[in-house]
């Protein structure tokens, strides 16, 4: 080979090479941006709605960005049982016979939650919305002054008082994960005051009688107090943070 030949090789080897490097690093030398279709830091939605991840919050999982309320945290801000934080309320994605028993719609409750897409319900504690004679949600809940809100953002109430007052801002017709349920009816034997309403399934616990029951796309007194069923149908059951 001339040596003309040989140094026009050399350029060529040059030029090959200092393509390879601006498309792995760019013109300036920098490292590329990460595939926008990697996952990697996909970010918030745009419009500032929550975030949902798997329920074992590994990886990014599908968005949802409801209309929601300034106050709802997608993070893990609690309430932890205080009185001017914002609550968190869903109803359950599974039905239940009337005879599964008071303390077990609670256990429900929080097993559902912690299954969520929604980092703020996974690290909440929650309370199950359904009365006995014994104890009627009014003497279990806090009486929050803070606003309640479902798992969409929307605000259903924005105190205790307007929770209580027969009327809802926005159903409670959201599950666990921020999605809305099929099938509407709500185990509860409350009262919109939060007192005891019966029939309650003898305090839930035989499949035998009847049982009070809501409606999850109301808004008037019906939410919490529409009719009664026999206690072998299944229906939801109402959670709200502690």
């Amino acid at each position: 080979m001339g040596a003309r030949t040989a140094a026009r090789a050399v350029v060529v080897s040059a030029l090959a090479l200092g393509m390879v490097r601006c498309g792995a690093f760019g013109g300036d030398g920098s490292a590329p941006a990460s595939d926008a279709g990697s996952g990697a830091d996909a970010g918030p939605p745009l419009d500032g709605g929550p975030v949902l991840t798997d329920a074992g919050g590994e990886g990014p999982g599908d968005s949802i960005a409801p209309a929601r309320d300034a106050t709802f945290d997608a993070g893990t801000n609690a309430c932890d049982g205080g009185m001017a934080c914002a609550r968190v309320v869903f109803v359950t994605s599974l039905t239940y016979a009337g005879s599964v028993g008071f303390k077990n719609a609670e256990l429900e409750c929080n097993r559902l939650a912690s299954f969520s897409r929604l980092d703020r319900v996974r690290a909440t504690t929650f309370v199950a919305w359904l009365s006995t004679a014994a104890t009627p949600v009014s003497a279990r809940f806090v009486h929050g002054t803070g606003r309640y809100v479902d798992t969409g953002g929307l605000t259903v109430a924005t105190e205790w008082a307007d929770l209580t007052d027969g009327t809802l801002a926005a159903s409670i017709s959201r599950d666990e994960h921020g999605l809305p349920v099929s099938g509407n009816l709500v185990w509860t034997a409350t009262k919109p005051d939060g007192t005891f309403e019966g029939p309650d399934c003898s305090s839930w616990t035989v499949p035998d009688g009847e049982g009070a029951y809501g409606t999850t796309s109301a808004v008037d007194g019906r939410w919490t107090n529409t009719s009664k069923a026999s206690c072998l149908e299944p229906k939801r059951f109402y959670c709200f943070e502690k």
